[in-house]
């Protein structure tokens, strides 16, 4: 008897939720109410409303769960409302303006107030702003993404500074612009932006009878602007507008290094002087390596290639950490874009406009002229390919030398602005640090980045439509 019992497979034990016990219990009820009549209160074809009675559900319930059963392949049944489709209002973004403005906001803290800035005391300043409508986690997220982190002391209080690496590529961009100034060297910014035929005003003047304008959400026709320029206004012949064959994604992943390559050489280069100092940013296909260096998770094969290409003798029997450490020992010390040896070789140079700082770039001014331009003419919010590619360039022709003068004029005052605050914003965060610990050993580095980055009123990287509004320029003036 008991080598039987020890043969049978004991049942798995299962836990009953509030639910399923509440409905188990009134089906009890039902069965025992039915015992002391001694008869059925449905009869037996009447199966929905049996099942309904027994659960003390309605009849539209069951029959919509008979339906979801059939319809399922292997008749498991699902809990409605789990992937809900995220809402618009939740997805988080911000334009490059409006990233600026967020900046310095924390800088106007260190250099007017002289007082550590946190989540709390941020969030209302930047919501008279700028258009913020989310929380202060979508805020924490926001200040990363543009180059800020926490920094932890001794005390475990935190203090918010920007990344010491962006301070360092700001400053050694001031440093060669200045110098390029300095020595009468031709300045030129570069720059893409786009344009659709939904680029309308936010508010306008309308009645019951005459109506204003009308805004189109669906972005048919999109054009990519690309096009460059200095204080003397946009370089004759270095337009270049497209199509996209795409509505959705941006326009970054529109262009690619070949192509950006050609309209160097076909339409940039035969416009501008010799020598002349070009200024771009940092989007992907501006940034394609010359030289791809193997990182620790490379293949043995590639990084034995790698060596030998720069004549460093390396036996195949190596195990590849060994050879890592010999790639480390020759890796240059900066990134070699193949863009920035093509262009010296026809002997230009190429500086890089540091991460987050589209304030230092005229050009972007210049984008936000054209796309009120576009705003003022687009009176009905569906323009065709055509009427949007003509009102873009003319909107492009609007933008006078006068003007392109002013906006290199704002962008020196942006530049003397940094030069004035990053040494002050250094002092006041050296004395904080200071205040709240001794000296390095109470400090560790990345301590601060542990935040948790999760937002209950924003479930998205960042994406959106672009909104730049007739405030744009406001937007870029540095406070």
């Amino acid at each position: 008897m008991s080598l039987q019992g020890s043969s049978k497979q004991r049942k798995k034990s299962f836990v009953v939720h509030t639910e399923g016990r509440k409905i188990i219990s009134t089906v009890i009820e039902k069965c025992d109410e039915e015992k002391r009549q001694n008869s059925l209160t449905h009869p037996l074809n009447q199966a929905t409303k049996r099942a309904a009675y027994y659960c003390d559900k309605s009849e539209s319930f069951i029959k919509y769960l008979r339906k979801q059963r059939k319809c399922s392949p292997d008749g498991k049944l699902f809990t409605p409302g789990k992937k809900r489709k995220t809402c618009e209002k939740r997805k988080l973004f911000l334009d490059d303006f409006d990233k600026c403005v967020v900046r310095n906001v924390v800088q106007e803290f260190y250099k007017s107030q002289n007082v550590v800035p946190t989540v709390k005391k941020l969030l209302p300043i930047v919501k008279e702003r700028i258009h913020f409508p989310w929380g202060g986690k979508s805020l924490t997220r926001v200040l990363k993404s543009v180059g800020f982190k926490w920094k932890k002391c001794r005390s475990k209080r935190k203090v918010l500074i920007e990344k010491p690496e962006i301070v360092m590529m700001r400053y050694k961009y001031l440093v060669q612009i200045k110098s390029f100034r300095e020595s009468g060297r031709n300045i030129f910014f570069l720059d893409e932006t786009w344009v659709d035929s939904n680029i309308t005003v936010n508010k306008c003047w309308q009645s019951n009878e005459v109506f204003g304008v009308l805004q189109n959400y669906s972005a048919g026709n999109r054009l990519v602007i690309l096009h460059a320029g200095s204080k003397n206004g946009f370089i004759p012949g270095a337009k270049l507008l497209y199509k996209l064959g795409s509505t959705s994604g941006d326009y970054h992943g529109q262009m690619n290094y070949e192509n950006f390559k050609k309209w160097i050489e076909n339409k940039l280069l035969p416009n501008i002087p010799p020598e002349s100092v070009i200024v771009m940013d940092n989007a992907p296909y501006h940034s394609v390596l010359a030289e791809k260096i193997p990182t620790k998770y490379s293949t043995k094969l590639n990084m034995i290639q790698f060596l030998r290409n720069k004549g460093i003798n390396c036996d195949e029997v190596m195990r590849k950490e060994h050879l890592f450490q010999i790639i480390e020992l020759h890796r240059p010390r900066e990134k070699q874009y193949k863009i920035d040896q093509f262009l010296s070789s026809k002997g230009h140079t190429v500086v890089r406009l540091p991460p987050y700082m589209c304030d230092l770039n005229p050009i972007e001014l210049a984008w936000a002229k054209v796309k009120n331009y576009i705003r003022n003419c687009n009176s009905h919010g569906s323009l065709n390919f055509t009427e949007l590619t003509e009102i873009t360039e003319q909107g492009i022709m609007s933008v006078t030398e006068s003007d392109w003068a002013g906006y290199c004029k704002k962008v020196g005052e942006v530049e003397d602005y940094y030069w004035e605050s990053d040494g002050i914003v250094s002092d006041v965060i050296d004395k904080i640090i200071i205040t709240l610990g001794s000296d390095d050993d109470t400090i560790s580095s990345d301590s601060g980045d542990n935040i948790d980055s999760s937002d209950c009123d924003s479930d998205r990287s960042f994406s959106g439509t672009d909104r730049e509004e007739e405030t744009d320029e406001e937007l870029a003036r540095p406070l």
